[in-house]
């Protein structure tokens, strides 16, 4: 018995170690090419941060699956992206709002008191979960120490059952907020094909935790039973990492489609690359030196949002706040607004098609000055 679930073991680790190698690879790749192209900073601050899901997930579960003791304290960080996760799609939604040159005032309808008591719920519905799900989680470690807690038993003396009921109602929360914001901005929201942006968050929160919540009934009806040195409990522990590896891989396959890049090179635009094309010298310093602004964000607000998460979660929290001289970063994306950079790409290229002029008329005068003398000879 102890030779056959040390094989059965290995296998498992290995399918997770190929599962989570080629989820990460995706999703790293993907990324990569966010930022190669990090053209709208609002924007592409939050896809990023949703996109550094898989990767976390995935390691995650795969240091749970090879150290099963660990499991409790390694997830707690799993558990904690999971809720910021959901607010950086609303974030998302509103800087796709925001920054987009149509619908940019669509957003006047926030104007109102009524509206910014709207969108200030909507923001709290997500942010509390961000709030609630790592308390439950550093709860559930105590009372791990005191024995109180055993995800395989949901007796009402287990304390499992309590930090249950609180993550969902915390979690339908937070996704009712969402749906209310849906539904108002439905169809300003409809160019951006959110459904599928959606799906993905959904598919991973609702599916992975109601999947956790299946296994542990099977060991409770005595379906799933232990194996040598394993109980049940740690066996079901560890079928559920390795369906998260498996499950990362097709979400980061998904996450090509919803969160592709193309979308940010459809002007071939970088810093850099307009600032070498833009012919004017004191343009191109300018250019350069947002390009330097871009480049020292810092990795915090560039692949999190933080920055916004920060100003988000001290506008809608009653109580408690963050201090305002916390701030991840003090740059700013001047040029992240599409009709400023169209602007400013017109200049630069009327710039350097009266440069051409001048130095192709240049060029057929000094041709002809050659000739002359040729011709002379």
């Amino acid at each position: 018995m102890k030779l056959d679930i040390d094989i059965i073991r290995f296998l498992m680790i290995f399918a997770a170690a190929i599962f989570s190698s080629i989820a990460i690879f995706l999703s790293t790749w993907l990324i990569f090419q966010h930022q190669r192209h990090f053209t709208n900073a609002p924007v592409q601050s939050k896809i990023t941060g949703i996109l550094w899901m898989v990767p976390i997930y995935s390691i995650d579960s795969f240091i749970s699956l090879v150290f099963p003791s660990a499991a409790i304290y390694v997830d707690m960080l799993r558990d904690c992206y999971e809720a910021y996760v959901l607010y950086l799609f609303l974030a998302l939604m509103l800087s796709y709002l925001k920054t987009d040159t149509i619908t940019n005032e669509l957003m006047d309808s926030f104007e109102s008191s009524e509206s910014r008591n709207f969108l200030r719920y909507c923001k709290f519905g997500t942010l509390q979960y961000c709030v609630i799900r790592p308390c439950t989680t550093f709860v559930a470690i105590i009372l791990h120490w005191l024995h109180l807690y055993d995800e395989s038993e949901l007796g009402w003396r287990n304390g499992y059952i309590y930090v249950f009921l609180i993550i969902n109602i915390s979690v339908l929360y937070a996704f009712g907020a969402l749906a209310a914001f849906y539904s108002r901005m439905k169809s300003k929201l409809k160019p951006f094909k959110p459904i599928g942006k959606f799906l993905c968050i959904k598919f991973i929160i609702f599916f992975v935790f109601w999947q956790s919540i299946l296994i542990n009934s099977l060991v409770q009806a005595g379906i799933l039973r232990g194996m040598g040195e394993y109980s049940a409990e740690s066996l079901s522990g560890q079928l559920q990492d390795l369906l998260i590896c498996l499950e990362m891989l097709l979400l980061s396959l998904a996450h090509l489609q919803s969160f592709s890049y193309l979308p940010f090179t459809s002007n071939s635009f970088s810093y850099l690359s307009f600032a070498s094309k833009a012919a004017d010298m004191e343009l191109r310093h300018s250019l350069l030196e947002e390009a330097s602004h871009a480049e020292g964000r810092s990795v915090l607000a560039i692949h999190f949002a933080a920055d916004c998460a920060i100003r988000d979660f001290n506008d809608s929290m009653p109580v408690i706040h963050i201090p305002a001289g916390f701030t991840p970063s003090q740059g700013s994306v001047v040029f992240s607004d599409p009709a400023v950079r169209l602007k400013l790409f017109k200049q630069s290229e009327r710039r350097n098609t009266g440069q051409s002029s001048r130095e192709k008329e240049e060029k057929n005068h000094d041709h002809k000055n050659d000739a002359n003398t040729i011709h002379s000879y």
